[in-house]
């Protein structure tokens, strides 16, 4: 978990880094998504949820644990449907984070345009699309995060948050 992890240094540029002091908190954030899409379990359902898709699980011991967690498995384990499926969106995208390109598709409705906004909430790109699929360049927006709102044809709309980072 500690390897590679998007990193926020005080320059406020997005980079990687690696360490066992990055796993902790990614991990620590990833149980806090699960606490928070399964009111209805237990901390005692959740905690033995993770510990199973550890890949030492049965094998644990006190030097390594449980190993790393299958956060994909746990969600499977309790029954947690994905974020998109309890807003009823129908958006697809990928990769984020990205390094540079991000694709967006949804068969169900005509993207009519595409707005990118940086975390100050400055416009920084607004496309015009028109069709269910597309492929925006975001290369020239360096390491940063962003917030793109998907403005249907159909007046609706929905924001999606994407990081950019350049290896």
């Amino acid at each position: 978990c500690g390897s590679g992890a998007a990193v926020l240094p005080p320059d406020n540029t997005i980079g990687y880094s690696s360490g066992t002091s990055f796993s902790s908190p990614i991990t620590c954030g990833l149980v806090a998504c699960i606490i928070g899409a399964a009111p209805n379990k237990t901390p005692a359902q959740i905690l033995t949820a993770i510990q199973k898709s550890a890949n030492r699980y049965p094998e644990h011991d006190i030097q390594y644990g449980y190993g790393i967690p299958n956060f994909g498995n746990v969600l499977n384990t309790l029954k947690i449907s994905s974020y998109e499926n309890k807003t009823g969106s129908t958006l697809t995208y990928y990769p984020n984070p990205t390094q540079g390109e991000l694709y967006l598709i949804n068969n169900e409705k005509t993207i009519h345009h595409i707005e990118i906004y940086d975390i100050a909430g400055k416009l920084l790109k607004n496309v015009a699309i028109g069709t269910h699929q597309t492929c925006i360049n975001v290369k020239d927006m360096g390491n940063s995060f962003l917030f793109v709102k998907v403005l249907y044809d159909n007046h609706s709309s929905e924001m999606i948050k994407c990081v950019v980072v350049k290896r």
